[in-house]
């Protein structure tokens, strides 16, 4: 109904050209990383104005994980059954709306249930748009996935800016969030039409003789090398600012700077991503970051001052910045596997170490201490070096 509104509309009609597929891209990937920026600030909200308690918030947030695992299966599903373009329009018009209820604050179990389609929503969209980012760095032969993870980054940080800025004048909740989503929503509408149709290509769908495509090599390293990264970055989101404010004695006011200096780092390093790569190579691109990120860790632990610390928090972010895109290319160029089958396997690995990564770190802090987390994820960065290093030749064909 959606596509059928846009021809009457005559979008359709505009000359269509690679330059509108890879904007289709971007689109979706800032308005993934915008949503979840907004969703952040509601939390707190939401507890508040619901007086839940921390148990119900957890609850809420373990609710929209569960639901962008099911989202992240669902998006290669879709993709190949009804195709990209349909799979992107509904997962971007769920993702609005239900942050756009999301932002009203309802009653305890509306907002459970409506955050449960949320996660689905942006699970599908951010599986989806990454299984047709790397369709078209396939198609068109071109370095996209690092540029075009910076996007998502980019949604990250102003949608937290933009959401703060809104509230801080003291606007509604539901007011500040419907306006922001609103606007990236009709642009996210506009370019629909112009999403190819993976679909339609025999080489990255399911072969429907198959009923089921197992993982194999080089997709299994992949997938793994994807999951060790999601927990280190998990790690920086949750654990960075306690154990900055613990070992490092720092102010309770300074203590997400080890979190803000790894976003600003990757997104500069995402930015400037097909530089580097078409300057050092795929593969050297990939290895010396993992060394690079494991160095930065094992700075954090060794040398916990301001400076070193600062010095260490750089070298992460760089670090790890392109190895996840350079890891959802290399899925794109194998043959063993379609590369919807692939990309979705890498990312539901790489999402699920995300949500499953906090409980097994703070195990680990219980057990030793928050340095012996920082030290466990530093000797996880040494284990990606090796997995990338063994599979060296996949990287660069």
């Amino acid at each position: 109904m959606l596509l059928k509104a846009l021809e009457i509309l005559g979008i359709k009609q505009r000359r269509i050209t690679p330059r509108h597929h890879i904007r289709v891209a971007r689109i979706g990937y800032f308005l993934a990383g915008f949503s979840i920026a907004c969703w952040a600030p509601l939390i707190p909200y939401v507890q508040v104005i619901l007086n839940l308690s921390t148990a119900d918030v957890t609850k809420l947030v373990f609710c929209m994980g569960a639901g962008s695992i099911c989202g992240m299966i669902l998006a290669g599903f879709l993709t190949q059954k009804v195709g990209s373009k349909i799979t992107y329009a509904l997962s971007s018009l769920g993702t609005s709306l239900t942050l756009v209820i999301l932002s009203f604050i309802p009653s305890f179990h509306i907002v459970f249930i409506t955050l449960l389609f949320f996660g689905i929503s942006v699970g599908c969209l951010e599986v989806g748009i990454n299984i047709y980012g790397a369709f078209l760095e396939r198609r068109y032969k071109l370095r996209l996935m690092s540029p075009l993870h910076a996007y998502y980054s980019l949604g990250e940080v102003l949608g937290s800016a933009l959401i703060i800025i809104l509230l801080s004048l003291n606007l509604p909740p539901h007011f500040a969030i419907t306006s922001l989503i609103a606007i990236l929503y009709l642009t996210a509408v506009y370019y629909v039409p112009c999403t190819l149709n993976i679909k339609d290509n025999k080489n990255c769908i399911q072969n429907k003789n198959k009923k089921i495509t197992l993982p194999c090599y080089p997709v299994t390293y992949l997938a793994l090398i994807t999951a060790l990264i999601f927990i280190v970055g998990g790690a920086m989101v949750d654990w960075s600012g306690l154990y900055v404010s613990i070992e490092g004695n720092i102010s309770l006011k300074y203590a997400a700077f080890g979190y803000t200096l790894v976003s600003l780092c990757m997104l500069i390093c995402r930015i400037y991503g097909s530089k580097i790569i078409f300057s050092f190579g795929p593969f050297k691109t990939a290895f010396y970051g993992a060394v690079m990120c494991s160095v930065g860790l094992f700075i954090v632990v060794l040398f916990p001052n301001l400076i070193m610390m600062f010095i260490g928090f750089c070298c992460i972010g760089l670090g790890m910045s392109n190895i996840t895109p350079l890891s959802l290319s290399t899925a794109a160029k194998q043959n063993k596997m379609p590369i919807v089958s692939a990309v979705s396997f890498i990312s539901v690995s790489g999402y699920t170490a995300l949500l499953l990564g906090p409980a097994l770190l703070g195990t680990i802090a219980q057990l030793f201490t928050l340095k012996g987390t920082f030290i466990f994820l530093g000797l996880i960065t040494v284990i990606t070096c090796l997995l990338i290093f063994l599979i060296r030749k996949e990287y660069e064909n």
